[in-house]
């Protein structure tokens, strides 16, 4: 989620172009310290927040839709509609990577099931060659 966002790219570039010493391990590690250090505050104000963002901006939209009587603010409307649109996309993606990470700490506990599930439908579509109207 992070590599879709121009935010992130920017603070690891300011990160390494801030090292001392790209040529020494200790500037390295320095540098990938500061990152990550960077990344971490930057996920929590940003990322963390997005369910409170999005009720927020929803907050806003409304009360601009109450006020807007005449159409004038149609562009601010659109621009916070674009913005709850890709916080909403971002909350996804989010749930998304927890779902792939529980699946991939908990596993499938019902690989049997599934498995006899697929093997009866192959069975039941399996075609065993041509029939006429009598059957043979």
């Amino acid at each position: 989620m992070w590599a879709k966002r121009k935010d992130c790219k920017e603070i690891i570039e300011a990160a390494w172009q801030a090292g001392n010493s790209l040529i020494t391990l200790e500037g390295i590690a320095s540098s990938l310290s500061r990152c990550a250090s960077d990344l971490m505050a930057w996920n929590k104000d940003v990322i963390g927040n997005i369910p409170k963002k999005i009720q927020e901006k929803r907050k806003a939209l409304n009360t601009l839709i109450a006020q807007d009587h005449d159409g004038s603010r149609g562009a601010k409307i659109d621009e916070l509609r674009k913005d709850i649109n890709e916080l909403l996309d971002s909350e996804e993606t989010l749930w998304h990577q927890h779902s792939k990470i529980h699946w991939y700490r908990e596993g499938d506990r019902n690989t049997k099931f599934f498995h006899a599930r697929a093997s009866d439908r192959r069975k039941k579509n399996t075609i065993l060659g041509p029939w006429n109207d009598e059957g043979c």
